[in-house]
């Protein structure tokens, strides 16, 4: 039976053989790594958007496909009111305030009777004085369409406007 010739240069070729075999492997599973971080990016992107969509369709209340002021203001105060008693507390109030990315409000100014309560007079009222309905409305036509919602809830996420 003859031996197999196991010369130092055959042994090296075997050697840079498996080092490359492992190599693409390796790099296989990064690029499928990566791409699996783009899709979830991308897929939380659309949550995103579907969230604006949805929200935006369900505070449409006439269903015109534009929002007013009372529409809005009456939607933010409903996502707000997460006990459904149809008043904020000081905690609802200060979460639905950092969820939402606003600054510069505060509590008093918001709770006009002092009473421990935003009712949801009180939150249009505070909601009118913050200008953030205004302030999306960039056409001034006194209705936000999808397209001004959505810029708004973007720059809302970018600049806590």
């Amino acid at each position: 039976m003859k031996k197999p010739n196991k010369s130092i240069p055959s042994i090296v070729e075997y050697g840079i053989c498996l080092f490359l075999i492992l190599s693409l492997a390796a790099c296989s599973d990064k690029k499928e790594s990566a791409t699996e971080e783009n899709d979830m990016a991308t897929t939380e992107t659309m949550d995103d958007s579907t969230s604006n969509e949805s929200y935006f369709t369900q505070w449409d209340k006439n269903q015109d496909n534009f929002l007013d002021e009372n529409e809005y203001a009456g939607g933010y105060f409903t996502d707000w009111d997460t006990n459904q008693d149809n008043r904020l507390d000081q905690d609802e109030w200060n979460r639905g305030i950092q969820k939402s990315g606003l600054t510069g409000q505060g509590w008093a100014d918001w709770d006009i009777d002092a009473d421990g309560f935003v009712n949801d007079n009180e939150y249009r009222q505070g909601n009118t004085k913050a200008g953030w309905y205004s302030a999306w409305d960039t056409n001034k036509d006194n209705r936000l369409s999808q397209e001004e919602y959505d810029q708004g809830m973007a720059n809302r996420r970018n600049n806590n406007q």
